[in-house]
């Protein structure tokens, strides 16, 4: 369960290592979409980055550490609380996503099931 001020982790190449939420929107369906804060860029990304700490974007969550259910009967939980950051449009800013992708975001249109190296 994701809450205000809740550490995320960033499962993307954009550069970006953690981030705070500040805003929940649309949590009822599929797709959660967060406003979140910057707060630690990664070591390497720090000079190249084009997004500072402490900026404002959008993100919607990948990964959460509740307990979800699938038509099947199986049982989903992740380790940690992950997102994805987007731009403006609500397009991944990033070329690649590291980790395990659910099949459910296939259905909504968004272009994570391209760049996204496995898929469950």
């Amino acid at each position: 369960m994701v809450q205000l001020n809740t550490k995320l982790h960033v499962f993307d190449n954009s550069g970006i290592k953690t981030v705070k939420c500040i805003r929940i929107f649309n949590e009822k369906n599929n797709f959660t979409f967060l406003l979140v804060v910057v707060k630690t860029l990664r070591l390497k990304q720090k000079v190249k980055s084009k997004i500072k700490k402490g900026s404002i974007i959008f993100a919607y969550l990948l990964k959460t550490t509740s307990i979800g259910f699938k038509f099947s009967g199986l049982k989903i939980k992740a380790d940690t609380n992950g997102v994805v950051l987007l731009n403006k449009q609500f397009q991944p800013i990033s070329s690649r996503i590291a980790g395990v992708v659910p099949k459910q975001f296939k259905l909504g249109g968004l272009k994570n099931m391209t760049i996204a190296g496995v898929i469950i």
